[in-house]
């Protein structure tokens, strides 16, 4: 099993995404204290990553499906991005891009029997259909 100590700093940096990008939500919403993310995405946080079994299968949705989704997102808006945020966006890239890369090392590692592996692969697969569907809210930015 993978040891915890090596996720814990990956939640230190994503607290830290969550406060750079915070500044610039009240460009976006009249009250950002009102400010609901989508539905997808309090889905994923608080439902389907918890309701998984296993650290591999909440790293492989996570880390995978998830921080792909979201560098493929940001570099599809960087450009439609005023450009105040693009420095924070790319700052916030290359932490999401460590975290894919450190998932999938850790995967590799901890993740080997057959079994585990099938696990890690369901959960990647229908966390990125979850990815898909939120994405959905920010094309039309």
């Amino acid at each position: 099993e993978i040891p915890l100590r090596l996720v814990g700093s990956e939640m230190c940096i994503r607290d830290s995404h969550y406060v750079w990008l915070r500044k610039y939500l009240a460009d976006y919403v009249e009250n950002p204290d009102d400010f609901t993310p989508p539905r997808e995405w309090v889905y994923l946080m608080e439902e389907y990553y918890p309701g998984l079994k296993t650290l591999e299968e909440r790293l492989a949705a996570h880390n995978i499906a998830s921080e792909s989704a979201a560098l493929g997102f940001m570099e599809f808006a960087l450009d439609r991005l005023p450009e105040k945020m693009k420095k924070t966006i790319d700052k916030i890239s290359k932490d999401e891009f460590f975290h894919v890369t450190f998932g999938k090392t850790l995967l590799k590692k901890y993740c080997v029997t057959e079994e585990e592996q099938q696990r890690a692969y369901d959960a990647t697969v229908e966390a990125m259909r979850i990815m898909r569907e939120a994405r959905e809210v920010f094309v039309n930015i």
